[in-house]
């Protein structure tokens, strides 16, 4: 099955053989099985009824550090944005759920254009090559920065344990809500909470 696997365009070949990660962690693997399958599944698993997935409070926590060069080589650290609204996505280029979001998430920002948001689109572990080849390939492109994690610190450090996982940071650095699997981030619930959270004052400013 690893042959077969690296015969797909857009998989590193560098990985080891394949595991379930949500399952499994990630300190000893980093690849889910028959990726079009599992990471199906793992998103009908983990995002249960899409109606609830802002229910309850807030949780508020501090962030932890992310400092990490994009795909131009320039190094994006959360900390420069302090005082607008985050959302970090954490996404592969084999993983179909994460492509699925892409479009709602550069609808998300360009109708937020004018305010303190953005979208930070954190690579697990993928090389500079692979995810440019990707991004070229796109029908309809994207400008929010795609940054690399190339060897998963960030990804561990975050406790990224399926993709996508795309967390929402609020303007003093804590996170707010985490959401594992893909949705639709233009829709009503998505734009009312980034607007909600865009309302907010930076308590740290």
């Amino acid at each position: 099955m690893v042959a077969r696997l690296k015969r797909f365009r857009f998989f590193p070949s560098h990985f080891p053989p394949p595991c379930f990660i949500p399952l499994r962690g990630m300190s000893h693997c980093r690849l889910f099985p028959d990726f079009w399958l599992f990471s199906i599944l793992l998103a009908t698993l983990l995002t249960g009824a899409t109606d609830n997935l802002f229910a309850g409070e807030p949780t508020r926590n501090p962030a932890p550090d992310l400092s990490l060069e994009d795909n131009q080589g320039e190094v994006v650290r959360l900390e420069d944005y302090l005082d607008q609204v985050v959302m970090v996505s954490f996404w592969a280029t084999w993983c179909p759920p994460c492509i699925e979001e892409f479009p709602s998430q550069q609808k998300l920002k360009e109708a937020n254009k004018n305010q303190n948001f953005e979208v930070l689109a954190v690579n697990l572990g993928q090389s500079k090559s692979d995810i440019d080849h990707f991004l070229f390939s796109l029908e309809s492109p994207v400008n929010f920065p795609i940054l690399l994690d190339t060897d998963s610190v960030a990804a561990k450090e975050w406790k990224i344990r399926a993709l996508p996982t795309t967390i929402l940071i609020d303007k003093n650095g804590n996170e707010v809500f985490r959401v594992n699997g893909p949705r639709d981030w233009n829709d009503r619930e998505s734009r009312e909470k980034i607007s909600a959270l865009l309302r907010e004052n930076n308590k740290k400013g």
